[in-house]
């Protein structure tokens, strides 16, 4: 059974999405009241550090692909054409669901950022 690409991008994008999101709200919402007390917290959140990184990694890639496959169907193009000549930017640039990848990236960019600084509990 052949699964569209597009099908495929969305999904691994939701995904990665929810366990980014979920992982990076766990952290100072959760963990430190239930396990602050053991001795395994530092290597949790070593874990739980590297899952969302990775998450986050597979959300920018899977959005970028998902965006460059939705360009390519409103454009009428090959995938590679419209990768190599511009028409990623143009979609992003003016429609409204090129502004929503847009948006999901800079919340991307500010988990990971969140990530950095792990006394952020105003979260």
């Amino acid at each position: 059974m052949l699964v569209d690409p597009l099908i495929a991008a969305r999904g691994v994008h939701f995904a990665a999405t929810v366990l980014a999101s979920g992982t990076v709200v766990f952290i100072p919402l959760v963990m430190p009241h239930d396990i602050a007390a053991t001795a395994d917290h530092a290597a949790l959140r070593r874990r739980l550090i590297g899952l969302a990184w990775g998450a986050l990694v597979l959300c920018i890639l899977s959005g970028a692909a998902w965006l460059a496959l939705v360009a390519s169907d409103i454009l009428g193009a090959p995938l590679t054409e419209v990768c190599l000549h511009g028409g990623v930017w143009r979609v992003a640039g003016e429609t409204r669901f090129g502004a929503v990848a847009c948006a999901r990236l800079i919340v991307a960019v500010t988990l990971g950022l969140l990530l950095l600084r792990p006394s952020a509990r105003w979260l």
